[in-house]
């Protein structure tokens, strides 16, 4: 959201973030937010969401036995280079260590299921080899 100026952001799971109040989901705000706006528009919540499409996702969870740096490991960032490259955009994908748990976190979303799971197989396959 900071990288590219929105305000606004979400996540399949219902979090959403509007930047200008917090960089924290509020559910309860958000929802008034979002009656808010139905409210002003006149508009129908089927209305305000038309254009959005949602791209296929797949995500994992990998156990390590440390959190190395992820600049100093050439597989997982030479295969993300990659896949940025592929999806364009088309898709996006996110790699992170879990806060409270020893895992790494992979989301992958692209414009097609086969070509979600064919990216995540080979950021997991990555993964495998720096991390394991």
């Amino acid at each position: 959201m900071i990288a590219k100026g929105f305000s606004l952001g979400g996540e399949e799971s219902g979090h959403v973030v509007i930047g200008d109040f917090s960089m924290k989901g509020d559910g309860l705000f958000s929802a008034l937010c979002v009656a808010k706006t139905v409210v002003e528009r006149g508009d129908s919540l089927a209305d305000l969401t038309s254009f959005y499409g949602a791209f296929p996702q797949e995500t994992r969870a990998i156990a390590v036995a440390s959190k190395k740096c992820l600049d100093d490991c050439p597989n997982i960032r030479a295969t993300m280079q990659d896949l940025e490259k592929l999806f364009g955009d088309g898709g996006r994908l996110l790699v992170r260590y879990s806060g409270t748990e020893p895992k790494i976190r992979l989301l992958v979303e692209a414009k097609t299921i086969d070509i979600a799971s064919e990216s995540i197989g080979k950021l997991e396959a990555a993964v495998r080899k720096d991390l394991s």
